[in-house]
């Protein structure tokens, strides 16, 4: 909530755009307005503070005023923030900021749950994940900071409100065999089984790729960092089998069997789940990739990179008693060289 002289610079002096145009811009909350004069621009501030009544200001309308300041995130970015909002509303939407307790939030966030859609059964309730979580109490707690701002409340009842830590699930990783068994009972995706099991590349990563993303002269698949977790491009090595099956024009690379692109819930609800055995999830063939790729000969580097891991240490926790069980083959090696 800001109004900025353009024709000065902080120091006073007169700057680039000095005379040229409108001198004033106001921000507010990720929307920005140029005005000739000083009262003007003060002026659409006071109007927006006063859209919402601060005594009265609900969840929903600060959300609003959220989202608007995220509207530079990429599209996948966007998704994210409108259905951490959307779980966000479901709750506390129609309800005064005023009115927002802390420890209500604390109960919220501990007993959030999501329904998990099953093939030819019942919808089932089951507790969020620690990721939708963090997402959820991030939208909420960025909703009442803009509530703070606008004086609707004193202070955010959401900090400090602590994500309950999540168990973490063992890793269930598939020998080779199989991995091509499981591939083979998905039919018409059986390369996108094939290329996730030998790659590690996360399934939303994969759903994006375009036939362009595949070098085969190389033999690598260029992962743009717009799709990544963690916006950094990087490049993953493709089995020869696998690169084969890969198209080499079209769309994308993966479609469903009518051609579209792949919707994730889609194919974990009408696909995954009529494949895959009790208790394995897709995210187990990114381990089952990095187990491959550990007993094929690969180095911690090599598999950090591979998975795109910020550090060799994030690996190493996730991934070192795969390489502890080849101690025994390297004290084999050693006893024959001696």
């Amino acid at each position: 909530m800001t109004v900025q002289d353009l024709w000065l610079l902080k120091d006073g002096t007169p700057s680039k755009r000095h005379g040229k145009g409108a001198r004033y811009r106001a921000r507010w909350l990720g929307e920005t307005r140029a005005f000739r004069t000083l009262a003007a621009a003060e002026d659409w501030l006071a109007g927006q503070s006063d859209s919402i009544g601060r005594p009265n200001a609900t969840v929903d309308q600060l959300l609003d005023r959220w989202k608007a300041g995220k509207a530079a995130l990429s599209e996948r970015g966007r998704e994210a923030v409108n259905h951490a909002a959307l779980v966000v509303s479901v709750r506390w939407g129609s309800m005064a900021a005023v009115d927002v307790a802390r420890q209500d939030i604390q109960e919220w966030v501990a007993s959030l749950t999501v329904q998990r859609r099953h093939k030819g059964a019942e919808p089932t309730t089951e507790p969020a994940s620690a990721s939708l979580r963090h997402k959820a109490l991030q939208a909420l707690s960025g909703a009442l900071n803009v509530g703070v701002e606008l004086q609707a409340i004193e202070s955010n009842p959401a900090l400090g409100v602590k994500v309950p830590k999540q168990v973490l699930r063992d890793q269930v990783i598939l020998s080779a065999g199989q991995l091509q068994t499981l591939a083979t009972k998905a039919g018409h995706y059986r390369p996108l089984i094939l290329t996730l099991g030998t790659t590690g590349l996360r399934i939303g990563e994969a759903l994006q790729l375009t036939p362009d993303d595949v070098d085969r002269t190389r033999r690598r698949i260029r992962v743009a960092a717009a799709a990544t977790k963690s916006r950094r491009f990087r490049e993953v090595p493709v089995p020869k089998s696998v690169l084969e099956l890969l198209p080499a024009s079209g769309e994308r690379v993966f479609l469903s069997e009518r051609g579209a692109p792949i919707l994730i819930d889609n194919f974990r609800a009408r696909v995954w789940r009529t494949i895959a055995p009790e208790g394995l999830r897709i995210h187990d063939l990114r381990h089952t990739a990095a187990s491959l790729a550990i007993a094929s000969g690969a180095d911690v580097k090599a598999v950090q990179r591979m998975l795109g891991h910020a550090s060799a240490a994030m690996t190493l926790d996730r991934y070192g008693h795969l390489w502890d069980q080849g101690l025994d083959d390297v004290a084999a090696r050693m006893d024959k060289m001696l």
